[in-house]
């Protein structure tokens, strides 16, 4: 057991003067947290060279995970069950992680790659685990596309047992292409079109959901330096609204890519994206109405890799007022191959931030596509990455229940450190 500790620190921001400089120049005004929050590290969990996953938690705290296999865990880490049903077999470190949705029956849908190569494309598999334990195997499960070149970048958003949409990615001349968008039947995925202009391959997406909505969000990382964010209604005219309702965020100078959704209880959107060595936050609410007209820097000095924006995953707490970002501090290497955790976190709904936490845990960035997943059970975060170290997938579990955010006004004169104490 870790604790995270707060402690006072001399300000970045120690003059009323100076904070404003610092909210004109977009960086977040640190703040003073009351109490602890606990880090329990919970060592490997799946001891396998398996570097690709993607992960849901439920309405109990058991944790869905997609990698060679299906596994459940609790939130102590204990393996609940593995099984063989569906395996995504493109685990390597240079691929993109599979896609899993919990839909509100607590039913498991996953996209799944096979065989391929990045020219040819590779086999996806659309599978369901039913929330009593049984697969599908008559119904839903099937090959949504034809392969096609790097058609390796796969969403997925399951808003009930029968309605479920996802994405698949597609390349034309060199690294330039589209994402194409699936409304997934029983026995058949019906194409509902493609976007273009807001993705290139080496770029990965978000995909998810909450109360009949698709929450996206995208990046093209070149053409436009821009992050693109959208919500909208699931139904016909999904895409259309996707497109219609799409919002830009392009803070922080270079490339722009990485973003990550955390969706809470009351339909509010936390994003988070990179920028050079950076991180910034914004949050929208249900109605798709952005909250802070800056988006908010959160993480610096993350260190250079091939395409130097910050690396980065967002957890929400159900009430939406505590919120944890865990990002990665790389040491130069091109595939941001050997990066140290850092973490920051807000218990006042974003509006300001601890400062950066470096946890002692490395991880392996993949040249952006191993980012770690951030899931939030109550107000305890679990964080899952590919752990360097112990050459699997490891788990820390951080209870954030106590933490209360103080006057703001009160204390911006004084920052707090957050420091990991064995």
């Amino acid at each position: 057991m870790i604790h995270l500790r707060t402690v006072s620190a001399l300000p970045k921001c120690f003059s009323e003067f100076a904070r404003i400089l610092c909210l004109l120049a977009g960086f977040a005004t640190p703040a003073l947290y009351a109490d602890e929050a606990n880090f329990s590290y919970h060592d490997t969990i799946i001891r396998a060279w398996q570097l690709q996953f993607d992960a849901a938690i439920d309405s109990k705290g058991v944790i869905h995970l997609i990698a060679d296999q299906y596994y459940q865990f609790n939130l102590a880490g204990r393996q609940l069950t593995t099984e063989s049903q569906a395996q995504d077999l493109q685990g390597f470190s240079l691929a993109f992680p599979p896609a899993i949705s919990l839909d509100p029956e607590g039913n498991a849908h996953m996209l799944v790659r096979g065989p391929g190569s990045f020219d040819a494309g590779f086999d996806i598999s659309y599978r369901v685990r039913k929330a009593n334990g049984s697969w599908l195997d008559s119904t839903r499960n099937y090959q949504p596309s034809s392969t096609e070149a790097r058609n390796y970048v796969v969403g997925l958003a399951a808003l009930s047992a029968d309605e479920v949409y996802a994405h698949t990615s597609a390349v034309g001349s060199n690294i330039w292409g589209d994402l194409r968008f699936w409304e997934l039947g029983e026995q058949s995925a019906l194409s509902t079109g493609k976007w273009s202009g807001v993705w290139r391959a080496d770029l990965d997406t978000r995909m998810r959901t909450h109360n009949g909505k698709v929450y996206f969000a995208t990046a093209n990382g070149f053409t436009s330096d821009d992050v693109f964010f959208s919500i909208a209604y699931g139904g016909p005219n999904l895409l259309p609204d996707l497109k219609r309702n799409v919002h830009r965020h392009h803070a922080g100078s270079s490339k722009k890519g990485n973003p990550d959704i955390s969706i809470d209880q009351s339909g509010n959107a936390h994003l988070v994206y990179g920028a050079y060595q950076e991180v910034y936050y914004n949050q929208y609410r249900a109605n798709g109405q952005k909250v802070y007209s800056t988006d908010q820097r959160i993480l610096g000095s993350l260190g250079t890799w091939w395409l130097n924006f910050g690396i980065s995953a967002v957890g929400a707490s159900a009430d939406g007022s505590k919120i944890l970002v865990a990002g990665l501090k790389t040491n130069g290497h091109k595939e941001a191959s050997h990066s140290k955790i850092v973490l920051t976190y807000s218990a006042d709904r974003g509006k300001t931030w601890s400062e950066q936490i470096e946890t002692g845990q490395l991880t392996h960035g993949g040249e952006g596509r191993m980012r770690p997943r951030v899931l939030a059970y109550r107000d305890k975060f679990v964080i899952l990455y590919f752990d360097s170290r112990n050459i699997g997938i490891s788990m820390a579990v951080i209870d954030m229940n106590s933490l209360k955010s103080s006057n703001g006004a009160a204390v911006a004169p004084v920052i707090s450190a957050l420091l990991l104490l064995n």
